[in-house]
C-alpha cells in the first residue's frame, strides 16, 4: 500500500548519500611502493601491506586474516603476489567457514619494480609471519617490535595521512582512509 511505514519513510526521510574515500592518485600509490622497496623499518612493512591491499583490491581488516604468509608466485620477475583469508566481511554467518578466499595482485606493481619481494624479505627480518590468529599487519609497539593485535583501521588511516601529506601538504587528507586503497 502506498501507506505503508517503509514507503512513508522512503518519502519523508531525505536521502542521504554514504560518503565514498576518495582513491589514491598514480603518485601517491608509486610513493608507497616506493617506501615499501626502501624503507627496512615498521614504515616500509606498513607501506608493503598498505601496497598488498591496494592491489589485491582488499578491505583492511579482510587483509588482516592471511591462513598462512603471503607469498610470491614469480618467473623472470612477473607473476603474482598470492594468500588465502579464513576471514572476510563477505563470508556471511558462516565467518569461520573451511573454504579459504584466494587473493593475489600482478608483480610488479605501477613502479615496474617488484615491492613484494623485499617487503616480504622485511617482514621475515622483523620476525613476522601471518596465519590463524597472527594478523597480516600487526600494531606497531612504541619500545620497538610488534603487537600480537592487528593494527587497526583507524590507526592505519592517521598513518597513511600523515606519510602521504608528505608528498602534498597542502592537500586535504581528510577524504584519504584505508577504504581509499581499495577504491584506487
Amino acid at each position: 500500500s502506498m501507506y505503508s511505514p517503509r514507503v512513508k519513510g522512503a518519502v519523508v526521510v531525505p536521502l542521504v548519500l554514504p560518503s565514498k574515500k576518495t582513491p589514491l592518485t598514480v603518485e601517491q600509490i608509486a610513493f608507497l611502493e616506493h617506501l615499501a622497496l626502501d624503507e627496512s623499518g615498521k614504515l616500509g612493512i606498513f607501506a608493503g601491506y598498505c601496497c598488498m591491499i591496494l592491489h589485491m583490491r582488499l578491505r583492511w581488516m579482510d587483509g588482516q586474516f592471511c591462513q598462512h604468509e603471503p607469498f610470491l608466485d614469480l618467473f623472470q620477475g612477473r607473476g603474482f603476489l598470492e594468500c588465502s583469508l579464513y576471514h572476510h566481511k563477505t563470508a556471511g554467518r558462516q565467518k569461520h567457514s573451511k573454504r579459504l578466499l584466494p587473493a593475489a595482485c600482478n608483480i610488479p606493481g605501477f613502479t615496474g619494480s617488484d615491492w613484494a619481494s623485499i617487503w616480504l624479505e622485511r617482514r621475515k627480518n622483523h620476525g613476522l609471519v601471518a596465519g590463524p590468529g597472527v594478523p597480516t599487519m600487526p600494531a606497531p609497539v612504541s619500545s620497538g617490535g610488534w603487537s600480537l593485535l592487528p593494527l587497526e583501521a583507524a590507526q592505519a588511516t592517521s598513518w597513511l595521512r600523515e606519510i602521504l601529506r608528505s608528498i602534498h601538504p597542502s592537500v586535504p587528507m581528510n577524504l584519504i582512509g584505508t577504504h581509499s586503497l581499495k577504491a584506487s
